[in-house]
């Protein structure tokens, strides 16, 4: 916030402050807001997600900085446990976790971004309404025709068989036995998963996908890693997951290696041409590694060890 990706100093000063007091965000009234939403049809309503050719946020009179786009993660407000506290926090700090941005409309080149809380699209989840809102976001999207290419951004894979990624299609559920102490009203709810699973990956393809002439995704959770592509199988009508293109309509999938040091300090770069020959947008990825983060502590701890023997042979 203030060195890697700076932003408006009173901005970063005030979610710093946020940080610091260790205070929760009035979940409350977040809380009524959003259960009279859910039921009165507010988030069924485009005009709740939809934004046009915004290249800043002030543009789209949310805030005074950059386009910096947030996709809210496990880490940060978890599976089927997450409450209402962990949402408004998230909501406070990052704004919206669903939406959609049109950029280039009057062109014949449109596309747009699409941001997607995968989270809670599959249950069974502590608070029920955070399932239907994201379904919800999908079904306003299936209603809103779309003719441009689509880029999704989301956290959770698709779903994929195994072998295809390092992480395998996996389901776990919170029992009695994975609970701690205190914690046994999460039994039953999602614990974890690798992938969307299988009917929901579907809708949401079918959804966002519906019009689109071509597009991407861009998804974490895997560590590693990988790149495969979602062909239309037009005889069965299902998104099929691979490693090559076989089907004239397909999107590709990236899952984006962690920034972790573990995995080598990874950001990517993302890029996309429209074919003025073809009429058709093609994308592109190229991973950077930065760190080991491993090497950094191998030399802080030497630094530190170097320091302390010199200053040991200085008093004796």
């Amino acid at each position: 916030m203030t060195r890697l990706f700076p932003r408006p100093i009173e901005q970063t000063k005030a979610e710093i402050d946020f940080l610091n007091e260790h205070k929760d965000v009035d979940w409350q009234s977040h809380y009524y807001f959003f259960r009279e939403a859910v039921e009165n049809g507010t988030f069924l309503q485009p005009e709740w997600y939809h934004y046009n050719d915004v290249y800043d946020w002030t543009s789209a009179n949310l805030t005074k900085e950059p386009l910096f786009i947030n996709i809210s993660g496990n880490h940060d407000i978890g599976y089927g446990d997450t409450t209402y506290q962990h949402m408004a926090r998230w909501r406070k700090l990052f704004g919206k976790d669903n939406y959609w941005i049109e950029y280039d409309q009057d062109t014949n080149h449109p596309w747009r971004i699409v941001v997607l809380n995968s989270l809670a699209l599959d249950g069974p989840l502590l608070q029920p309404e955070f399932e239907k809102y994201d379904w919800q976001f999908i079904e306003t999207l299936e209603n809103h025709h779309y003719n441009g290419s689509t880029i999704l951004l989301t956290h959770v894979p698709m779903y994929k068989k195994a072998g295809l990624c390092v992480d395998g299609p996996n389901v776990e559920y919170y029992n009695k036995d994975n609970c701690h102490k205190g914690g046994e009203y999460r039994i039953g709810l999602l614990k974890s998963t690798n992938h969307l699973q299988f009917e929901t990956t579907q809708r949401v393809l079918n959804a966002i996908f519906k019009d689109s002439k071509s597009g991407a995704i861009l998804t974490g959770h895997d560590h590693e890693g990988c790149e495969n592509f979602y062909n239309m199988n037009e005889e069965t009508g299902i998104w099929e997951a691979s490693k090559n293109i076989t089907s004239n309509k397909f999107i590709k999938e990236i899952t984006v290696r962690s920034i972790m040091g573990d995995f080598d300090g990874n950001i990517g770069i993302f890029n996309g041409h429209f074919n003025e020959g073809t009429k058709v947008w093609e994308y592109d990825y190229s991973v950077c590694p930065f760190i080991v983060q491993h090497v950094w502590w191998g030399a802080q701890v030497t630094l530190i060890l170097s320091i302390l023997l010199h200053s040991i042979a200085f008093l004796f």
